[in-house]
C-alpha cells in the first residue's frame, strides 16, 4: 500500500498490520506478492461487527462457553462523534475501495452509494453541484458526464451539455437509481432564464438584453414562439427551455414532448421547501 508515484514500496504490515485487508485474515495472504489468497480459508466463522454482541454470544454459547460479549470500543465514542460514512470525501472512498477491494469482494460488504442528481437548468443545480463536491461529484463535475456537448436534434442549436440532458436520454447513468432534482415555479424559471441572458456572464460576452419589462417580454416571445424558439427548436440554449417534467419523467427528444407514463426513475423532487417522491415504473 505504498505510493508508486513517490517510489515507495508497499508496506502492508506497517502500523501493527492495522491496515491489512480483513480478508487476509479470513482467507490467506501471499506475502511474496502482497495479495489476498482466496484459495485458503483460515477463519471458518467470520462474525459481523455490526451484530457483535448477539452473534459472538450465540457462537460461543453453542460451543459451551457461558459468556456474554459486550462491545467496549477502544476509541471513546465521544471522540469525533460528528463523523460518519458520509464524512468521507469522494477521493477517500475511492482510496478505501481500491485498497480493500478484496474485502468488498469476499466478505460481501457494500460500497457506499448515494442518489444521482438530475440538473434541471435554472433551478439551482449549479449550487447543488458546488456545495456537494467534497462528498459527491454530480452534474458538470461528474466524470461520468464528460465528453462535451451532446447533439440532441437536427438543427444547429440542438446541442446540450451532458449535465443538462434529460435523464431518459442518459439511461446508462440514471436508470434504476434513486435520483433527486429541484423544480421551480414555471414563471420564475423563465424570468431567471431571462436574467441569465441579461447579464455579462464572462469577459467578451456582453448582456444580450436590457433589464426592463419590455425586454423581458420580448425575450419570452422570441425564445418560445420565435423562428428558433422553443416551439421550433426545443433543445436550443443548452436544453434550458426543456420542460422540467421532461427531467422528472421521460423526454421524447424526437417529438419534443414529455412521456409521463414512461419514466423509469424514483425521483426526489424539491419544491417549495418540501421534498416529495415521484415514482415511475416501480
Amino acid at each position: 500500500m505504498g505510493d508508486p508515484e513517490l517510489g515507495r514500496e508497499p508496506a502492508p504490515f506497517a502500523h501493527e498490520c492495522d491496515f491489512m485487508p480483513q480478508s487476509a485474515f479470513v482467507f490467506g495472504w501471499r506475502a511474496d506478492v502482497g495479495q489476498v489468497d482466496d484459495t485458503q480459508r483460515w477463519c471458518t466463522h467470520s462474525l459481523h461487527h455490526a451484530n457483535l454482541q448477539e452473534d459472538a454470544s450465540t457462537f460461543l454459547e453453542s460451543h459451551g462457553y457461558r459468556l456474554t460479549v459486550e462491545a467496549e470500543p477502544l476509541v471513546d465514542p465521544s471522540v469525533c462523534p460528528m463523523l460518519n460514512l458520509r464524512s468521507l470525501s469522494v477521493v477517500s472512498r475511492e482510496l478505501i475501495e481500491a485498497a480493500y477491494k478484496d474485502d468488498f469482494r469476499l466478505l460481501n460488504f457494500q460500497k457506499i452509494t448515494g442518489p444521482e442528481f438530475i440538473h434541471i437548468p435554472r433551478t439551482g443545480g449549479t449550487t447543488i453541484e458546488d456545495v456537494s463536491q467534497k462528498y459527491e461529484l454530480w452534474g458538470r463535475r461528474s466524470p461520468r458526464l464528460l465528453g462535451g456537448a451532446k447533439w440532441m436534434g437536427p438543427k444547429h442549436m440542438d446541442v446540450c451539455y451532458p449535465q443538462h440532458v434529460p435523464p431518459s436520454i442518459l439511461d446508462a447513468l440514471f436508470a434504476g437509481k434513486e435520483t433527486f432534482c429541484i423544480v421551480r415555479d414555471v414563471y420564475k424559471r423563465l424570468i431567471s432564464e431571462f436574467g441569465y441572458w441579461a447579464m455579462a456572464r464572462f469577459p467578451g460576452w456582453p448582456p444580450q438584453f436590457d433589464c426592463n419589462v419590455s425586454e423581458l417580454n420580448r425575450f419570452i416571445s422570441e425564445r418560445l414562439a420565435g423562428k428558433d424558439g422553443y416551439l421550433h427548436n426545443p433543445h436550443r440554449s443548452d436544453c434550458h427551455l426543456v420542460p422540467q417534467a421532461g427531467f422528472v419523467y421521460a423526454w421524447d427528444r424526437k417529438n419534443a414532448k414529455v412521456l409521463a407514463a414512461g419514466g423509469l426513475w424514483r425521483t426526489m423532487v424539491h419544491q417549495g421547501g418540501e421534498i416529495r417522491a415521484v415514482s415511475r415504473g416501480d
